[in-house]
Order: C-alpha cells, then structure tokens, then sequence
C-alpha cells in the first residue's frame, strides 16, 4: 500500500490494516508539527465519519492508497484567531455576569460548572498557542489561576471564586484576546 503525507511518500505492506497505515500516519505528521487536514483513501475524499471500525480493520489491499495533506498546528490557530477571540469575549461577558452573581450570592453553582467547560476548552487553545510561541499572544498561562479557582468551588468559596475571577482570570483571558493585529491576521 502507497501512503502519502504532502510530498513525503512511502509503502507498507499490502496486508497492514488501515488503521496501523493511518496510524503511521498520524505519527509522522504529529512528528512534524502539523495536523493531518485532509485524507483519501482509495482515491476517495473520507472524513472521520468513514473511519469506522469495519472501514478501519479492511488492509491495504482492500483500501487502495492512502493520501493526505497536512497543515501546521501554528498556522490552523493564526487562521483561527478571529473565533479564538469571539470565544474569548463570551467568556468574558458570562464571567462578568458570574462575579456578579457571586459578589450577589445569587449564583448557580451548575451555571458556574458549565462555564469552567467552556474555560477549560479555552485554556487548551490558550495554552497549545503558547507551547507553539505563536507571536503576539502573551504567554501568560491561565492554569495557575484556574487550578486556584477550581480549589476554591470545591469548598465553595465564593468570595474567593469572584476575586480570582474578576482579578487575575478575565484579565487574562481579556490580555490574550486583546491584539490580534499583531499577529498578522485580518
């Protein structure tokens, strides 16, 4: 079976499953920095709705080539920028309103849990931009500051919870979001 990655290209065996080829595959482009964006299979375009389990254990003999094309990590997150930053100002806004609530005593603590969801997605973005160093996001972690806030909801501290919030989280979350110019998008 021929399996390529953009201009790189190599052969299994005709009897490896499909799954052990994609999986060669997803090592040597995470290897490389970058996220598999699209695949063929036999010449035809499949999402990761085909991937299922029967697709999967067919072998290269069954299959056809394996075709895919790549893009760096950095670069999907630069082209994501203006959504990473919409995410961000709805996170500001719900977290206004929550130290609100808190400072009011009138907070719902499964309103609060539902917005560290969202938080803990953001983080993830926030964080893999700065293990990448992309240029213009501050590389000031919110994890710290997070893990403090979780500490003081499993108590609950709620005094606690709005100080951490108003003054060191949404700061952060507002600093990170702030410049998108810099980066050279839009």
């Amino acid at each position: 079976m021929e399996i390529s990655l953009d201009d790189e290209q190599w052969t299994v065996r005709d009897d490896t499953s499909l799954i052990e080829a994609l999986a060669q595959l997803s090592e040597k482009s995470r290897g490389k920095g970058r996220i598999v964006t699209s695949l063929r299979i036999g010449g035809r375009l499949c999402t990761d709705r085909d991937l299922v389990p029967e697709f999967l254990a067919r072998s290269g003999e069954e299959t056809g080539s394996v075709e895919a094309s790549s893009t760096s990590a950095a670069d999907i997150l630069l082209k994501a920028q203006d959504t990473i930053e919409q995410f961000g100002k709805l996170l500001q806004h719900e977290g206004e309103a929550m130290v609100l609530l808190m400072r009011s005593g009138t907070i719902r603590l499964s309103s609060l849990d539902c917005w560290l969801g969202k938080l803990a997605e953001y983080i993830e973005i926030v964080e893999r931009s700065i293990e990448m160093r992309i240029p213009g996001i501050p590389h000031d972690s919110l994890v710290p500051w997070t893990e403090q806030f979780i500490e003081a909801r499993g108590i609950p501290d709620i005094v606690r919870m709005a100080d951490l919030l108003e003054y060191e989280l949404l700061p952060r979350i507002r600093q990170w979001g702030a410049n998108p110019q810099s980066m050279g998008v839009h």
